[in-house]
């Protein structure tokens, strides 16, 4: 079971990088783009989809760690 444990935190870490990065990048858009119109829009559906990623990557990551023991 110790294997398993590892291998979710290995996939839990993974995905949570992933979805930490593609929603620092879709902020970093937002940003960009309210400074150059200089006005602030909308923050779009995608920034908050690669978030629930990232979520769910530390939530896999935690259980791995218990899961490890």
């Amino acid at each position: 079971m110790r294997e398993f444990g590892g291998f979710v935190m290995l996939v839990g870490f993974v995905v949570m990088l992933i979805g930490t990065a593609m929603f620092g990048m879709e902020l970093l858009r937002v940003v960009q783009s309210a400074v150059e119109t200089g006005r602030t829009g909308d923050f779009p559906p995608n920034m908050f989809k690669w978030f629930g990623l990232g979520i769910i990557g530390g939530v896999l990551y935690e259980l791995g760690k218990i899961t490890r023991g």
